[in-house]
């Protein structure tokens, strides 16, 4: 796919015996992956809710919210 969409092709060709997961510190220290995985959706429901209270409108994408220095979405925290 990143050959087909980015261009990129890699060094030397890979199989499915290369081990690529292992590169990830998690796999081989063993260490639980689904907490950084909710984060990664929390992420996103909390910028939502955020731009939500900043008055930025629900029909515009949510990548061109901007919350800084708006005191209404800052109030959420306190």
């Amino acid at each position: 796919m990143r050959a087909e969409y980015q261009g990129i092709t890699p060094p030397f060709r890979r199989n499915e015996e290369d081990f690529d997961a292992g590169a990830k510190y998690h796999i081989p220290a063993d260490t639980p992956y689904i907490r950084y995985f909710v984060s990664f959706i929390l992420q996103f429901q909390i910028h939502q809710e955020l731009c939500k209270k900043a008055g930025h409108p629900s029909t515009k994408p949510l990548h061109e919210c901007d919350i800084n220095a708006n005191a209404a979405a800052g109030e959420l925290f306190g």
